[in-house]
């Protein structure tokens, strides 16, 4: 049996997060577990494939590849490359954020789900802070994704697909404890199911494309 949850000083949103996932249980069985092994941590079943396949749920060990609709050109969820945790990462243009996901706007952060077309953000524009309006809104719906959440010094997190940029053009998946982003050091990066239904993505008009969650700076998937 998984160990009880630790509260944190977090939003209802992620505690309920955490009473559904497990990250550190399920890494640490699949850390021990031989090649080939299946694992089953409640919701977070995963597998341990030999190189260079990795596990896709619905499919097992799997050959990442960026052809076609889904693996090997079928398949609804394409598996573009392997975590180092051996799970199927997902292309397709789901490299979005979680729908809670605070954006820094003017009048205070607001949820990403929530903001509209012309609604005002921070971005970046020549090295500069600049207020400007968003441009374009993307919601992706998500079948068996896998997303990085990452656990901040300031007791926040952040859920974010691994293939989404930062505003430096550095992917999420690269980022790693102890690391520096925007004012916030990371305290963990952990590959953790998905649990919504859609992720979520915005372009502000500016010239980076860039927004700011928490002060944090992320680029934008829809340039």
């Amino acid at each position: 049996m998984p160990p009880a949850p630790i509260e944190k000083p977090i939003d209802a949103a992620i505690a309920m997060l955490d009473a559904r996932i497990a990250p550190a249980t399920v890494d640490a069985a699949v850390d021990a577990a031989p090649a080939d092994a299946t694992i089953d941590a409640g919701r977070a079943e995963t597998r341990r494939c030999r190189a260079p396949t990795c596990w896709l749920e619905g499919a097992g060990c799997v050959t990442p590849t960026t052809e076609g609709a889904g693996v090997g050109g079928t398949g609804p969820t394409p598996c573009s490359s392997c975590s180092s945790k051996g799970i199927c990462i997902d292309g397709g243009g789901r490299r979005c954020v979680a729908p809670w996901t605070p954006i820094d706007t003017p009048t205070g952060p607001r949820a990403i789900s929530e903001l509209h077309t012309g609604d005002l953000v921070f971005s970046i524009e020549d090295g500069r802070r600049v207020t400007v309006p968003i441009g374009r809104i993307s919601t992706t719906s998500t079948l068996d994704h896998h997303a990085i959440e990452l656990v901040l010094d300031d007791g926040t997190r952040r859920l974010i697909s691994p293939g989404h940029p930062m505003a430096d053009h550095r992917d999420v998946a690269s980022l790693v404890a102890g690391e520096r982003i925007g004012p916030r050091t990371i305290v963990s990066a952990t590959l953790v199911r998905y649990p919504h239904a859609a992720t979520y993505d915005i372009l502000p008009v500016s010239g980076s494309g860039a927004y700011f969650s928490g002060g944090i700076p992320l680029g934008s998937t829809l340039r």
